[in-house]
């Protein structure tokens, strides 16, 4: 499988690199191994990365294994070699452990396409159905292709499409571009050249050549031009659509604010008659010149039983 099937664990980031080192060296934790690997690769030491996957897949750390095995199976800073890349991805699978299910994965493309190993493909059903059942991107890459190969099941290029997206969704180079065909082809899918291209980019940048060749293909010929153009289109229409709203929608909040500062003018200037209303009554109360009514236009503060016994007051003052 491409470079991109390495597995990373976010757990070994969290170390610090010299206590991984230390933990992995004297084997108190093997994982820890695997993790610096993928440390190692991250940051294009694949050198380092390649010493801590052999120190992982010597305590069988199947994750250490499965990403050793890309190595051979690529040659990644090792000669290129699919007989050791099996035997590494055999032991991976068989460990039993972290990562093992990715290694059973990649384990049943060799068998798929008898990679270092005589061609089964009834060999790799098992492995990938094993794969797929532990969510293993590689195993969902490994069921597209027996579903577009129509092995021992009812060949469906559609079914073939959804396992390919969910491991292109994993960042699986190969699915990306086995997707990516069946968009140019139109199988499964609808056809589109635009897809397509996405889909080979996405592969391509992670390193798988064939999808590459296929990125230069289209814009050499120009296929995607025309959906290009179309989606170009209709991202202006919809901006266009969306000024118009938002103006609208900017107007309706200005009117909203406006209404709400006149009610809020209103009951400031409303607050302020009646405030004045109370003050005359209380001035006229202490002139012995007020009027009973005019505690009914007092504040709504003064009201109901302040104002009835306010009242009663009035009364012993006239």
């Amino acid at each position: 499988m491409r470079s991109k099937k390495l597995l990373v664990a976010a757990a070994g980031s969290a170390l610090l690199l010299t206590g991984c080192q230390t933990v992995c060296e004297t084997g108190l934790g093997p994982y820890q191994c695997a993790y610096l690997g993928n440390d190692y690769y991250r940051s294009g030491n694949f050198l380092k990365a390649k010493d801590y996957y052999e120190k992982g897949c010597q305590f069988d750390v199947g994750a250490a294994c499965n990403n050793l095995g890309v190595f051979y199976q690529k040659g990644i800073g090792v000669p290129e070699s699919d007989e050791t890349a099996f035997k590494l991805f055999e032991k991976g699978c068989n460990s039993g452990n972290y990562g093992s299910a990715w290694a059973c994965g990649n384990l049943g493309e060799a068998y798929f396409y008898g990679k270092g190993v005589k061609k089964s493909k009834e060999v790799a059903l098992k492995l990938f159905e094993m794969a797929s059942r532990e969510d293993a991107a590689s195993g969902y890459y490994g069921m597209g292709l027996i579903y577009e190969d129509g092995y021992k099941v009812k060949q469906s290029y559609a079914m073939a499409a959804q396992l390919y997206q969910k491991a292109c969704d994993r960042n699986i180079g190969e699915a990306c571009y086995k997707l990516g065909r069946l968009y140019e082809k139109g199988k499964g899918v609808t056809q589109s050249y635009l897809r397509a291209k996405e889909l080979y980019s996405k592969a391509c940048y992670g390193t798988y050549e064939k999808a590459c060749e296929r990125v230069t293909y289209i814009n050499k010929k120009g296929l995607a031009r025309k959906e290009e153009k179309a989606a170009e289109a209709q991202r202006r229409v919809a901006e266009a659509q969306r000024k118009p709203q938002s103006n609208a929608t900017g107007n309706a909040l200005a009117q909203i604010v406006d209404a709400v500062g006149q009610y809020q003018s209103q009951q400031i200037q409303h607050t302020q008659n009646m405030t004045q209303m109370y003050r005359n009554a209380t001035r006229d109360l202490q002139t012995n010149t007020i009027q009973p009514m005019n505690f009914y236009r007092g504040p709504s503060v003064y009201r109901v039983q302040r104002i009835n016994d306010n009242m009663g007051m009035i009364q012993q003052v006239r």
